[in-house]
């Protein structure tokens, strides 16, 4: 069977909620579609990230934004790379009226490793 959801939780008992991550795809390749962070309590979706993939299957970028499904976006990080070898090349972290970046993370890599970061403030 295909993987559809995954929830993880705190506390001995699991009764708080952490997040929730959407699957879709046929058994053994199924990619994330939307992941909902909790609140700390796991009472309410503090934010949603939503996934996007090419038509290769590689990820192509992750946006977050504030709330369930609709709302501010917090932040967006694009990807290079194929399928399973994805690396992170910009996350741009927005404003909390999501209408301006606030900074920009540029992320290097050799020999497929990541060898550092630079994060530019106030864009």
């Amino acid at each position: 069977d295909a993987l559809s959801s995954s929830t993880t939780c705190k506390d001995k008992d699991g009764s708080i909620i952490k997040s929730q991550t959407i699957y879709q795809g046929n058994e053994g390749e199924e990619k994330a579609q939307k992941t909902y962070n909790y609140n700390f309590d796991g009472t309410s979706i503090a934010t949603t990230t939503t996934f996007s993939y090419n038509l290769a299957g590689a990820l192509t970028d992750s946006v977050t934004i504030r709330g369930k499904d609709s709302g501010t976006t917090k932040s967006e990080t694009t990807y290079t790379g194929n399928e399973g070898e994805e690396q992170a090349q910009f996350t741009y972290n927005f404003n909390y009226a999501g209408d301006a970046i606030n900074t920009l993370t540029s992320s290097t890599y050799t020999n497929d490793a990541l060898t550092g970061s630079v994060t530019n403030n106030g864009l």
